[in-house]
């Protein structure tokens, strides 16, 4: 089996040894490489407008919701992060008297 083998590859070898590519092969296949490049660059825009076109006004209404919702939370998380004057007061007596037991 490994002979037949052997054998065959040799003939495929002296069959195919005049085959080579033609001069231009090379810039046929590039030129071909920019067509296809191109066409994929110019599809993808066209593309893209109409997508953006359908998803454009949810992503706005969405963020208008987004905005309205911090507006109202807003004063919320101010109240939560403003300083009770009184407790303050409270907390630096705690701490001194912690001060003063070491």
């Amino acid at each position: 089996m490994s002979d037949d083998f052997d054998l065959e590859l040799e003939r495929l070898k002296a069959a195919t040894a005049k085959v080579t590519a033609r001069p231009d092969f090379s810039a046929r296949v590039m030129a071909a490489v920019d067509r296809e490049h191109n066409a994929v660059s110019i599809g993808l825009l066209e593309q893209l407008g109409p997508s953006a076109r359908r998803v454009l006004p949810w992503f706005a209404t969405i963020a208008a919701v987004i905005v309205l919702w911090a507006t109202q939370v807003q004063p919320d998380a101010d109240d939560q992060f403003t300083v009770d004057y009184g407790a303050e007061s409270s907390l630096s007596l705690a701490y001194a008297d912690v001060q003063e037991g070491e």
